[in-house]
């Protein structure tokens, strides 16, 4: 509006004589212009306001109606003039109301997204599994047929057992013995039962007994059988506590040992004392070993060990010269050379306790080391 209002005070500053009506009428324009805030806008043209052509032309000469009263000062031409000023501002006015309403952009209210849901608690770890536990029980066979006698945590544990031995032994070659208790902590049996008893059928005199996480062989059983399978146990059954201190060892034959897939076996040779002659009666034995060889197509080391007593460095070089003469010995009965070894290694490697003869007596020997 202070365009506006420049316009009337524009107007009003031309006509000499101010009227009541007209400061009347500037009286109440001033408020609305100053209440009303107009946009900038393109300046209005004044509109000009309609003159009689009779009264203009009689201006224009100098003439007038003897019977026209002169006009009263301000009466027409003031109250044109206030016309006008009218005019204006109301055309002003209707100029500002019909400008399109400016649009104030509302931004829509953003839907917050969902707040996810606390994650929910980890769950709970899976409970590792405990530690071996086989009850306290003994397996044994005789004539063919493995009896199964003690007692385990719960029948989950006894029917596991029942049914792995059954598979190895048949079906009327298992006789049950176990009985159920429950004060007992719960049974963890490994998952390799089957090699356990497959392995008692094939060794017979031998006999395993199981009693919380140890298992200890007592019975009979080849020399070279004994640490074999000690090494296979703990295998089978990790963690386990393997005990094969009750087991008598036999005297094996070294190709008995090598066909039933043990790594590391004794020959059993002999010697002249203190010297690497071998006795003919050692000589079935390697003939044997020979064979076995030859037939599986394999080779290895020959290793020469004696016990503690006498000087180290020639129980060294003899325990070289008789494995030397073993390899000599297989290499003559068809052996390849090339697939054998030989080493000394004096009383380094002791299988038994030197301090009584018993035990040197088993440390003075020859080994295969199958490869």
């Amino acid at each position: 509006m202070p365009a506006a209002a420049g316009v009337i005070a524009g107007v009003a500053g031309r006509d000499p004589v101010k009227t009541d009506s007209h400061d009347a009428t500037t009286a109440a324009v001033a408020p609305l212009a100053a209440a009303a805030p107009v946009a900038a806008a393109a300046p209005v043209a004044a509109q000009a306001v309609p003159v009689p052509a009779a009264a203009a032309h009689d201006a224009a000469h100098g003439h007038h109606d003897d019977n026209d009263e002169p006009a009263p000062a301000g009466t027409w031409w003031g109250k044109a003039l206030w016309l006008a000023a009218v005019a204006l501002v109301a055309l002003a006015l209707l100029r500002m109301c019909g400008q399109a309403p400016v649009e104030v952009p509302v931004t829509a209210p953003v839907a917050s997204e969902p707040v996810a849901a606390a994650s929910e608690p980890a769950s709970a770890a899976a409970p590792v599994a405990a530690g071996l536990h086989f009850g306290d029980w003994l397996a044994r066979v005789t004539d063919g047929k493995l009896t199964l006698e003690g007692k385990v945590a719960d029948q989950s544990a006894k029917d596991l057992l029942l049914a792995a031995a059954t598979e190895k032994f048949g079906a009327g070659n298992v006789i049950d013995q176990l009985t159920v208790d429950a004060s007992l902590p719960k049974a963890n049996l490994g998952l390799r039962l089957g090699e356990l008893f497959d392995w008692l059928k094939a060794n017979a005199s031998a006999t395993v007994q199981a009693a919380g996480s140890k298992l200890a062989l007592g019975g009979a059983l080849g020399e070279a059988l004994i640490g074999d399978i000690a090494g296979k146990l703990r295998g089978w059954f990790e963690g386990a506590e393997v005990d094969v201190s009750a087991v008598k060892p036999e005297v094996m034959k070294a190709a008995d040992a090598l066909k039933a897939g043990v790594k590391t076996f004794r020959i059993n040779v002999e010697f002249d004392t203190a010297k690497a002659t071998l006795r003919s009666e050692s000589k079935a034995e390697l003939d044997e070993l020979a064979a076995a060889l030859k037939e599986a197509r394999l080779g290895g080391e020959v290793a020469g060990h004696t016990d503690n007593t006498g000087d180290a460095a020639a129980n060294l070089t003899l325990s070289q010269e008789r494995a030397d003469a073993v390899k000599a010995y297989l290499v003559q009965q068809g052996v390849d050379a090339a697939t054998l070894t030989a080493k000394g290694y004096g009383s380094e490697k002791p299988v038994a306790d030197n301090s009584t003869p018993e035990g040197q007596q088993r440390n003075r020997r020859v080994e295969f080391n199958a490869q």
